[in-house]
């Protein structure tokens, strides 16, 4: 039994009728438009047959969630085709007629390359009648009329049509090509985009493989360098060859990838193809609409940067490379060929040539050499720039799942800290140390020891024995990995998931805290830290030690706490340039799983220690007294770091007014007990053995004090 109809429902019928006779369907006062004569919407949701025009109408006014936009109907045998789908396309009619509301459900016009915005409108179609899309050319001439901006409004008075302020054939915007996908020079040596293709579309070979050899055109100078100082990782890949690695931005091919490059001075940039009779083709690489050098670099290293800052992060002005480099070190150059007698821009070329990696590696930043009307304050004869990074508006990686430290928060993952040991494919990872294969590819400076690139030094007995978690000590890789027991492949990566808040956390997990990746940029006595590169290039001889194992990338801006040493007792920063004045920073340990309070930790883990000493001397005494037997508060162990060491220092060196050795300077990295230190550690402690049991320095003037700690019953 059919039910009966709404009074609604027949209300609607009624208002059909009105409306058909002037060519207009409408229920409830929606009124959908004949449109669009001989076409017919494509994009249908769903399709009934309905006795009349009218019935069509009302059944397009009652889907759900919401009327539908518009709908073909054919008289000829009742077919109604609803178009719920926002955006869609015009075809032929088939005997249909069209209907649509007073909104526009047919995409905008476009004009390529032009920058898109809109005015009251989300750009979710169906397009509300009134709303204006904004065309913006960013090219400098704007667009071919001269105009810099053009409109297309949703017609108020024509339903589905968009009403433009140009013609859509007669308008263009000519594409802006930014650097680093763009040449800035005829030849492109500066090129660094990541093309990998050639210019009649055959895939560029990678080039760190070799296919074809040393090409011809490469310079073939000889210089002596150890075998042993150059190890490849790689299984399969042939060996190291120096003299081809050396032409290329950064001195090294397999950071390049198989993008295109030109490493030889050729006409432009080229790549090698897999077909041994031609070997290479050249590359489609445009040049860039702004052809002004960008002031940034794009890679850690910065063997692209061709801008013209000539004065180092001191300030110290540059002198013209010709004064000290020959014309066969300007291969590395992103610009040989205008390497004059007046360049004196900031470079990347090589490292220092008085150091042991000469012409081995780059430097860790673009750097010069001083004038010599500069040398002679401090001796030095060369320093770094303030390069920063460019902004290239990277995506920012996704927030995940884990939770900190067994996840990571960036996308190489260097900072990562976790326990994971297994390989994305289930392999067990196996030690780091002692090395299971050959240094591996990435890891720079090369030359230097391997344990060098890790931010934990295989040291520690339990690093020895234990230590197999997924890392990524090298500069190159994607992610975290491990090496593996099969020769064949080596190694693999690990599936470390994204933390759930990737904002870095203002803590340390380690008591070294070297994978601390905060914002903190002070001392705990409050004093600035200086730019990293403004200090580091005093330990050229040991870069690993500093920038190279700082688990983010550095430019001229990072002056963020960090222990690239790891040495010490956390996270520590210069304040300092001429006296290379250092302090530690505020950086706590990370709050424990149930956020209990943590004032005594043992290898990271807390411990409630007893408040009494075993003997009268106390030296395994590591309770919380904090207050001399005269009522001194003590000062943090950390809070006043000897000025003149070096944070990575071992030896046992104090100074106070107690003691044999005199000065102002305080306890700076020698092993202060069994316990770990922290920014608040300032408890009583007798790590020298003194005969009078644990003490402390006194924070309220010079000197130290003795603490009453009671002997265990």
């Amino acid at each position: 039994m059919e039910s009966c109809r709404s009074s609604a429902e027949i209300l609607k019928i009624i208002l059909v009728f009105i409306y058909l006779s002037r060519d207009v369907a409408s229920v409830d006062l929606i009124p959908y438009f004949r449109v669009h004569p001989g076409q017919r919407y494509e994009n249908v949701t769903s399709e009934s047959q309905e006795p009349s025009l009218g019935s069509c109408t009302v059944n397009c006014v009652l889907q759900e969630p919401s009327a539908c936009p518009a709908f073909n109907y054919r008289e000829t045998d009742g077919s109604c085709q609803f178009i719920l789908n926002g955006k869609n396309k015009l075809i032929e009619a088939n005997g249909y007629l069209s209907y649509v509301q007073n909104l526009c459900v047919r995409e905008y016009p476009m004009i390529e390359n032009a920058k898109v915005s809109f005015e009251r409108w989300s750009g979710e179609y169906p397009a509300p009648a009134g709303v204006n899309v904004i065309f913006r050319c960013e090219h400098p001439n704007g667009f071919s009329d001269g105009a810099h901006l053009h409109t297309a409004q949703c017609a108020s008075f024509m339903p589905d049509s968009w009403r433009i302020s140009f013609r859509k054939s007669a308008v263009q915007c000519e594409e802006v090509h930014l650097y680093p996908e763009c040449r800035l020079t005829e030849k492109g040596k500066e090129y660094a985009g990541g093309m990998s293709v050639t210019e009649s579309g055959k895939k560029c070979l990678f080039w760190r493989d070799y296919p074809y050899g040393r090409p011809d055109d490469f310079s073939n100078i000889p210089f002596i360098i150890l075998d042993e100082l150059i190890s490849d990782l790689e299984p399969g890949r042939p060996p190291y060859d120096l003299l081809y690695e050396r032409h290329f931005l950064n001195r090294d091919s397999g950071s390049h990838r198989n993008y295109c490059r030109n490493p030889s001075r050729r006409e432009r940039p080229w790549c090698f193809v897999s077909e041994p009779d031609i070997q290479w083709e050249y590359c489609n690489i445009p040049f860039c609409t702004d052809a002004v050098a960008p002031e940034c670099k794009v890679t850690r290293w910065g063997g692209e940067y061709m801008g013209t800052k000539n004065v180092t992060i001191q300030g110290w002005p540059c002198q013209p490379w010709r004064n000290e480099e020959d014309i066969e070190n300007l291969l590395a150059f992103p610009d040989p060929d205008r390497v004059d007698e007046d360049h004196n821009f900031c470079r990347n070329p090589n490292t220092e040539k008085e150091t042991v990696i000469y012409n081995l590696n780059p430097n860790e930043a673009p750097w010069c050499y001083l004038d010599f009307r500069e040398r002679a304050p401090f001796g030095f004869t060369w320093a770094f720039c303030d390069i920063p990074f460019c902004d290239l508006g990277d995506e920012i990686p996704k927030a995940g799942t884990g939770v900190y430290p067994e996840c990571r928060l960036s996308e190489k993952g260097r900072e990562y800290v976790g326990s994971q040991s297994k390989t994305e494919t289930g392999r067990a990872c196996i030690l780091w140390h002692p090395r299971p294969y050959k240094i591996p590819w990435d890891f720079y400076p090369k030359g230097f020891r391997y344990e060098l690139h890790f931010m934990e030094t295989f040291r520690r007995i339990e690093l020895n024995n234990n230590h197999n978690h997924c890392r990524n000590p090298g500069v190159d890789r994607e992610r975290p990995w491990c090496f593996v027991s099969d020769n064949d492949i080596q190694w693999e990566y690990c599936d470390i998931p994204f933390c759930q808040d990737l904002n870095p956390p203002e803590c340390k997990i380690t008591e070294r805290g070297a994978e601390y990746v905060g914002k903190r940029s002070v001392t705990i006595s409050g004093v600035p830290c200086l730019p990293w590169l403004m200090i580091v290039f005093f330990y050229m001889l040991d870069p690993p030690r500093m920038i190279l194992r700082i688990p983010d990338e550095v430019d001229g801006r990072h002056s963020y706490c960090r222990n690239p040493e790891g040495g010490g007792y956390g996270p520590y920063c210069y304040t300092s340039f001429e006296e290379k004045h250092w302090g530690y920073c505020d950086v706590p340990y990370c709050p424990t799983v149930d956020s209990e309070k943590c004032d005594v930790r043992v290898a990271g883990q807390c411990v409630s220690p007893l408040e009494c000493k075993m003997d009268v001397k106390g030296t395994a005494y590591i309770g919380t007294k904090n207050v001399t037997r005269n009522g001194h508060k003590c000062l943090s162990w950390m809070s006043k770091s000897p000025w003149s060491q070096d944070p990575g220092d071992t030896s046992d060196i104090y100074y106070d007014d107690s003691f044999p050795i005199t000065g102002d300077l305080a306890v700076l990295t020698i092993d202060l007990g069994r316990d770990d230190m922290h920014a608040k550690h300032n408890f009583c402690r007798n790590f020298l053995g003194d005969e009078d049991g644990p003490w402390c320095f006194k924070s309220d003037g010079i000197g130290r004090d003795y603490c009453d700690i009671p002997i265990c019953p």
